[in-house]
């Protein structure tokens, strides 16, 4: 249902995870081990139970360079937009980070007003300020 798992108490969790994975592999006719979570929102909560459903990796929308020692459960990612310009496209290959600082704390600018507002009320500004 693409809800924010956060907010669902420990069944509705569970149900929602494992209901979801199960769906997908009937669908798709593959193992489903990858989890990206809705919003990029998560607690530890939500991290114990996707890996006791068998989720093996779990992206959030942290924009954290992903390497060797990254904790499985917790990937950032960089989302890539549908306007996004080809220039910008380039910076987050090449890996520019000067960039990716700036994407860092345009990010934590987002938690923050995410954390302030509410999810009704950011979602509601973000959707004015994107169409």
């Amino acid at each position: 249902s693409h809800t924010f798992l956060t907010k669902l108490k420990l069944p509705e969790l569970f149900a929602e995870l494992e209901e979801s994975k199960i769906n997908l592999e009937k669908i798709t006719k593959k193992k489903i081990s990858h989890l990206s979570l809705p919003g990029g929102r998560y607690n530890n909560k939500v991290l114990k139970t996707a890996q006791q459903i068998g989720y093996h990796t779990v992206c959030n929308s942290e924009i954290n360079p992903n390497g060797f020692h990254t904790n499985q459960f917790k990937l950032g990612r960089i989302a890539i937009k549908k306007n996004m310009s080809l220039d910008d496209f380039s910076k987050i290959i090449k890996q520019d980070k000067g960039f990716i600082k700036k994407l860092q704390i345009f990010s934590f600018w987002k938690k923050i007003a995410k954390a302030s507002l509410g999810n009704v009320l950011y979602y509601k500004l973000w959707n004015l300020w994107n169409h």
